[in-house]
Formats: structure tokens, C-alpha cells, sequence
């Protein structure tokens, strides 16, 4: 039997098309080795790497000069946290017009868009990031479009203004979702850090609890500042939604040190883990609770 040819140094970290294998010098009976795997119509890679969703886009789009990635696709790519279900997702490719692409591995849109709603990142074309926000609307529910557009507006680096959502609602009018859409709008916070912080934010402000800040600094009677993902200064309750790095004993430490100062300070902390997210009325029972004792 003879030896297996070894892939060429370019194809080996990384998805190739079929053209590609060609041109480097790659039979189609080579392409059916088993070190080889194929994820999508044309496409291949080595069993042994990790295919993410920009590899695969740049050599699907490679096969489909005129497409574009859009939808959750489009949002994954430009870094929005979604539901885990969406990576289990084939990708999404667009035409502009004509047929909808076709083929193992990805699903076809015909979806048109204007000039200013295409952009590129990482040199893959795909909708801008208020298109795809838009776009996200019929799938998502409401707590996860609110968390999207929470990731593309944030303060430290938006990828898109607030007003550029706003207009691209607008040009939605009677589309699917847009009902949606123009009721998150007013939900959405450039200061939201984390797609469950955003979670947390929308129960409590569905709640009528009075006005809850986001990201408030205290300053503590001992002469530390600390902030807080958000506060009910008259009742001065602090509320913390607690992620995993918060379970690593070195931060555990530091928070114990932070929630001493602020209870010695006369505020309330009331931390909140993704279980009291699955729960959110048990949640909002003990707020209240405290609330009234306060």
C-alpha cells in the first residue's frame, strides 16, 4: 500500500476547498483519506483541527464568490454572544438575489441588502453589524436580542451606535421581527459586560423595582471603590451577578474583602448566579423581600 501524501504545508491548519487540494497537487481519491474530514460541500480539513466558524466561512465563500455570511453566522463572527444552540448551527450564506445557495453544511439565503448594510472582518464579507442585529430578530428571544445589541453598542469598543440600530429598525418596517426589535431598543445599555449581566438586567428592569443603575461606583466608609453591575441607591442595595471566574479562590477572596467594606459601608449585596437566571421570579422575590426590610 502505498504512503499516504502528506497534506501541503498551507492546508494543514486550516479548511481548503476542493479547488484548492487541486492546485496544490491533491487527487480526489487523496481527499477520501481518513485523516481527512469534510464539513461542508467542497470543503475539507484535517481530522485533527479545530474548525471554527471563520475557517469555514472563508473557504465556503470561497466557492460562492457573491455570497455573504448573515444571521447568527454573521453575529458569531463579529463576536456577539448568543445561545450555545447557534453554534451547533450550519452557517449561514447569502446571495443578494437569484437562488438561495445550496449545499452540505450550510444554509442558503437570497437576502437583499443595501451597499452600507455588507461589511468585512477578518477578510470575510458578511452583513454589518446593525443588519445583522436586525436580522437576529425572528429567532432570538427577546432577553438574547437585548444581550446582542447590549455586545455591538458597549462603551469600551461598539461596533455600531445606538442611532445606527435604531435606523436600521426603521428601514425593517413590517418585516418579521420588527415588533420585536422596536421593543428592544429601548432595553438596550451600552454598559452591559456579559451577555448574562445583560439577562440580568432586563428581569430587573421588567421588574418595577424602582431605578436600578447600572455599574455604580460606591465608595466605601473605609475609603475603597468598588463598582457594582448595578444598585438601588435608596434602598442601597447592591446587586452582583456572579460569573465562573468569580469561583476561582483568589477572586473569591478579593470578593469576600468587597462585600465586607460595602455591608460596613450600609449597603446590602445580593449576588446572582446563572441558576437564579432559570429561576428569575424566586430571584426577584428575594430582592423585593430585602427591598422591604431596608
Amino acid at each position: 500500500m502505498a504512503p499516504r501524501i502528506p497534506l501541503p504545508p498551507p492546508l494543514r491548519h486550516r479548511t481548503f476547498t476542493t479547488a484548492e487540494a487541486v492546485a496544490h497537487g491533491l487527487g480526489r481519491r487523496r481527499l477520501g483519506g481518513p485523516d481527512l474530514v469534510s464539513p461542508a460541500h467542497g470543503v475539507w480539513v484535517s481530522r485533527d483541527v479545530e474548525v471554527t466558524v471563520d475557517m469555514l466561512c472563508r473557504s465556503v465563500l470561497t466557492r460562492i464568490p457573491a455570497g455573504f455570511a448573515c444571521d447568527a453566522t454573521a453575529a458569531r463572527l463579529w463576536g456577539v454572544p448568543l445561545p450555545l444552540w447557534c453554534d451547533s448551527e450550519p452557517i449561514t450564506v447569502a446571495l443578494d438575489s437569484g437562488r438561495a445557495p445550496t449545499g452540505r453544511g450550510i444554509r442558503g439565503r437570497v437576502l437583499g441588502v443595501g451597499a452600507d448594510e455588507l461589511a468585512t472582518r477578518a477578510g470575510i464579507r458578511l452583513t454589518s453589524p446593525a443588519r445583522t442585529w436586525v436580522d437576529l430578530a425572528p429567532r432570538l428571544a427577546m432577553r438574547d436580542l437585548v444581550a446582542a445589541g447590549d455586545f455591538l453598542i458597549r462603551r469600551t469598543s461598539p461596533l455600531v451606535a445606538f442611532a445606527d440600530l435604531a435606523a436600521a429598525v426603521d428601514r425593517r418596517a413590517g418585516d418579521r421581527g420588527v415588533r420585536r426589535l422596536r421593543a428592544a431598543l429601548p432595553l438596550l445599555s451600552d454598559r452591559s459586560e456579559s451577555r448574562r449581566e445583560s439577562h440580568l438586567r432586563l428581569i430587573l428592569a421588567r421588574a418595577g423595582l424602582g431605578e436600578v443603575e447600572v455599574n455604580v461606583w460606591i465608595t466605601t466608609v473605609s475609603g475603597h471603590r468598588y463598582r457594582t453591575d448595578f444598585a438601588i441607591r435608596e434602598a442601597r442595595i447592591a446587586i452582583e451577578y456572579q460569573g465562573e471566574y468569580h469561583f476561582d479562590p483568589a477572586q473569591q477572596r478579593a470578593d469576600m474583602l468587597r462585600r465586607s467594606r460595602l455591608q460596613a459601608s450600609g449597603w446590602t449585596v445580593i449576588e446572582v448566579s446563572k441558576d437564579d437566571l432559570a429561576n428569575p421570579r424566586e430571584l426577584l422575590t428575594r430582592i423585593r423581600n430585602t427591598i422591604a426590610r431596608r
